[in-house]
């Protein structure tokens, strides 16, 4: 989602920045090879990439030469934990802090190294919660299985529809009614810049039940679209809501564990086909440079 575009307060993005923070120096930070000091001399800096952190402190990436070398050094200044219970505590820590910012929200983390050489860390991470626009990447992973099933294709046309409408700035929502749109510009459009209308003509045009049973089936145990991201249904009328045992009311749900499962099986290629995978894989990465996480990662890294 972008901040900016959504009219996110700056306070709400200074919290979020300092979260950020407090994730990046347990967490990811260290295991790039990346090492947090309070100061350095102008002229180190001049030697090495910088990324400044919360407290006026510098992330600063060590050059591939330099790892071997400085690999003792770094890892005595480094702020990764020794254990990965004490991780757990100074994420849980950090978590809780910006909960009580938010005046009582409640945030689940789940950290999973695709290279499996770090260990899972997870925080309040199977509990289920308001998706909001995270309930897009169920919406593109159904795409993809009805573009592999032959239901559809990329350069399928669909028509835009304005009765999908939820918010008027959204590049969809600006464009004349009924006018064609390819479903890999929707699916773009939804993912890159979270378009909510391009979200409802792709979830429409597939099916709520299905997006359901697709993201079940890759592993999911608390996830479901429940509805539409709008206002009215296509006639005016309360937009119908899909219900369950755990969902009585309705809600867009997912959890961090879900997520971080249908992260998962699209990186290792069992979300849909290998071609879709990987196209979804770039698609995501093109969303992930121009996120929160990635302004405070290196360019090199894939978000």
């Amino acid at each position: 989602m972008n901040e900016k575009r959504r009219g996110t307060s700056s306070v709400q993005q200074r919290r979020l920045s300092r979260f950020l923070d407090g994730v990046l120096d347990a967490l990811i930070l260290p295991h790039l090879g990346f090492e947090y000091t309070p100061r350095l001399g102008k002229n180190t800096l001049r030697q090495r990439e910088q990324f400044f952190g919360d407290e006026g402190g510098i992330y600063t990436h060590l050059p591939p030469e330099k790892l071997r070398t400085e690999r003792r050094e770094t890892q005595r200044r480094t702020l990764f934990p020794n254990s990965v219970a004490e991780l757990t505590e100074k994420l849980q820590t950090r978590v809780n802090e910006y909960e009580d910012s938010l005046g009582g929200a409640r945030i689940g983390l789940c950290f999973h190294d695709l290279q499996e050489k770090i260990p899972d860390v997870n925080i309040n991470s199977s509990r289920p919660g308001w998706a909001a626009s995270t309930i897009k990447v169920p919406v593109m992973i159904a795409t993809f299985q009805e573009i592999d099933a032959g239901h559809l294709a990329l350069d399928h046309l669909l028509e835009v529809d304005h009765r999908l409408t939820l918010e008027d700035y959204d590049p969809i929502s600006q464009l004349p009614e009924k006018q064609p749109v390819s479903v890999l510009d929707l699916i773009c459009e939804m993912i890159v810049v979270s378009d909510n209308e391009a979200t409802n003509m792709l979830a429409d045009h597939i099916g709520l039940e299905k997006i359901n049973r697709c993201v079940e089936d890759l592993g999911t145990k608390s996830t479901m679209l429940a509805h539409l991201l709008a206002r009215r249904d296509k006639y005016g009328g309360p937009i119908p809501r899909l219900t369950a045992r755990w969902n009585k009311d309705g809600s867009n749900l997912t959890s961090a564990d879900d997520l971080s499962q249908l992260m998962k099986v699209i990186y290792n290629g069992k979300a849909a086909s290998p071609r879709s995978c990987q196209t979804m894989q770039e698609i995501l990465e093109i969303s992930g440079k121009q996120g929160p996480i990635g302004s405070y990662l290196p360019a090199t890294t894939i978000v």
